[in-house]
């Protein structure tokens, strides 16, 4: 695994590009890469939409994807200022004074575009210490190889298990918080629903609990596509009292925006309302 991610990552970004269409037509076309999964919550999302612009989605969510694997690989070699020149920031003014008030800040997203290299661009930013969640990944020389990637411009890291404790014990020391809210959670972790793309939808309450806990300002962080490898990300102050509901607003605004860019491939509504057509 390593060998295979240190040849790839070496590579400069022209070359991977080069590779996008293969990997396309292997997952597309070869492996049919989890097609009944992402056209059936293609279908429930889009319900007005017909059964050739469906397919036309799911082939545009494969090509970006397949450009996303292709990213992902310069995760490994980044520079800083390879993310300075093909990350765009706008919002950050805002963000910024908040840092400087003292209070602490929650960026809330969904996994739209490249929540890899937002993470990334956002640890190069804060002046103060940011947090993230992870799931460990099984295997040990995996797991450290993509923890060292993500953390290696300051971003500090917390196990799921772990990461209400870890951020409940800064309290006193104000820092930023990331969280990628749109996971589909246990029947045990939520009771709380909403309508989300047209369907009832179990979501987690991490972002609004967490920003009472810490009186912290919540600001919605959109990840816009502008070629491969290269996105403009927006934040934006939530004011809403009801945080989570502002969350999917603004997710559900941006999948409008870029459907082919969010993560279709994850089953995201396996949990059923109970009563619900």
């Amino acid at each position: 695994m390593k060998l295979i991610v240190k040849l790839f990552s070496s590579l400069p970004i022209i070359f991977l590009k080069q590779f996008r269409r293969f990997i396309y037509f292997l997952l597309c076309y070869i492996v049919c890469y989890r097609k009944e999964v992402i056209q059936e919550n293609l279908s429930k999302s889009f319900p007005t939409k017909s059964k050739a612009e469906i397919n036309q989605l799911y082939r545009k969510f494969t090509f970006h994807f397949s450009e996303f694997l292709l990213e992902y690989l310069v995760l490994f070699k980044g520079s800083k200022s390879f993310y300075e020149d093909n990350v765009q920031v706008e919002g950050w003014k805002d963000v910024q004074e908040t840092v400087e008030s003292g209070q602490h800040v929650i960026i809330a997203m969904g996994h739209q575009g490249s929540w890899e290299y937002a993470a990334v661009r956002l640890s190069q930013l804060f002046s103060i210490k940011m947090t993230g969640i992870y799931k460990k990944i099984k295997n040990p020389k995996t797991d450290k190889i993509v923890f060292d990637a993500r953390s290696k411009f300051g971003l500090h890291l917390f196990e799921i298990k772990d990461s209400v404790k870890q951020m409940l014990r800064m309290r006193k020391e104000p820092a930023a918080h990331l969280f990628i809210m749109d996971q589909s959670p246990r029947k045990s972790q939520s009771k709380r629903w909403i309508k989300f793309l047209n369907q009832d939808t179990l979501i987690l309450e991490g972002v609004e609990k967490m920003s009472k806990a810490l009186n912290a300002k919540v600001f919605w962080l959109s990840v816009e596509k502008q070629d491969f490898a290269k996105y403009k990300m927006i934040l934006k102050e939530l004011e809403s009292t009801n945080i989570m509901k502002a969350c999917y607003d603004h997710l559900e605004s941006d999948i409008q925006h870029q459907p082919e860019t969010w993560l279709w491939s994850h089953r995201r509504w396996k949990i059923k309302k109970v009563g619900a057509c």
